[in-house]
């Protein structure tokens, strides 16, 4: 009988269900006594509240209210203000243009072709003591890139490139170029510049030759630091062919090789890195008849001259 009771066998009735309600019930209960509680908790926070009176009241909301004016409402407005648009310099008077195709591979599923326009713009500024022309782009669409950064891998869309180039000796001096569509801050602006060459032949260029130099590298958004790149470049080939069309050109192959940078996130390869460029040896011209980057994104971007290689026309 005994054993029938403890397993409910055999009775007219299932007393198990019993247990199961009183459990019910104390966890009823329990809920209850924290929902008294939590009222009770409640209720002394208003009175005290209350207690306080208004001046007191404004000693404690002013501060909260001025804090998230300063962490969210202000840097969401500045922010905002930054969504800029590249400069339109499609329409603008040129003194030289190199018109390029541009292909670029990610290496993990991001292809993005485009058209691009170096166009002359000015001539004889002097920028860093240096006597330059003046150089801007034009892209047909604004393509996008992978890079790599302190937030992970982001996709951002170029815009518009300008670059001041020594006239006499071709040595970059400064660039100032513009990205958009960049997570939080919208649009960054970076204002590049170039300085200790070391070793550098002048032009033109002869097999064999190499120089280093740095380039300093300022965001204007306060969540990149400005950082430093150091590259070598060598001369690799005096008489390197590129087909063009139907044309050929012979030119200087140079490879530029990141062998130091302060960026403690590149935004593509990093250390080791190259920028291969092949100038026209026929004839200084205003940038290479061909460019490829292996460094400045995740991936491979290759310009290509289109038509023939335009002189200068200074």
């Amino acid at each position: 009988m005994e054993r029938l009771l403890d397993s409910g066998e055999g009775l007219p009735y299932d007393i198990r269900p019993i247990s199961t309600f009183a459990s019910s019930c104390a966890v009823v209960a329990t809920l209850n006594l924290y929902s008294l509680r939590w009222r009770f908790t409640l209720s002394r926070t208003l009175s005290w509240l209350r207690r306080l009176g208004w001046k007191k009241w404004l000693l404690i909301t002013v501060p909260i209210v001025i804090i998230l004016v300063a962490v969210v409402l202000v840097p969401s407005v500045y922010y905002y203000s930054r969504n800029r648009k590249p400069v339109d310099y499609s329409e603008a008077l040129a003194q030289a243009t190199a018109t390029y195709s541009v292909t670029y591979q990610s290496g993990d599923g991001l292809n993005d072709n485009t058209k691009l326009a170096w166009k002359v713009i000015e001539n004889g500024l002097r920028e860093d003591s240096q006597i330059c022309f003046h150089e801007v782009t034009v892209y047909d669409p604004y393509p996008y890139r992978r890079v790599n950064t302190f937030l992970g891998s982001i996709t951002p869309r170029l815009g518009t490139e300008e670059i001041w180039r020594n006239q006499a000796d071709l040595r970059v001096v400064k660039k100032i170029s513009l990205e958009t569509d960049v997570p939080i801050v919208h649009t960054v602006e970076i204002t590049i510049t170039y300085s200790r060459y070391l070793n550098y032949p002048g032009w033109p260029y002869h097999l064999g030759d190499n120089w280093t130099y740095q380039v300093l590298y300022k965001p204007d958004s306060s969540l990149q630091k400005p950082w430093t790149d150091t590259f070598q470049a060598d001369v690799v080939s005096d008489n390197a062919s590129v087909q063009v069309g139907d044309s050929k050109y012979e030119c200087f192959e140079v490879v530029h090789t990141l062998i130091d940078t302060t960026n403690p996130y590149p935004s593509g390869t990093g250390i080791g890195g190259t920028i291969t460029e092949y100038w026209y040896n026929g004839g200084k011209t205003i940038c290479p008849v061909k460019r490829v980057d292996s460094l400045s994104f995740v991936g491979t971007e290759i310009q290509t001259i289109m038509g023939d290689a335009p002189l200068p026309l200074f």
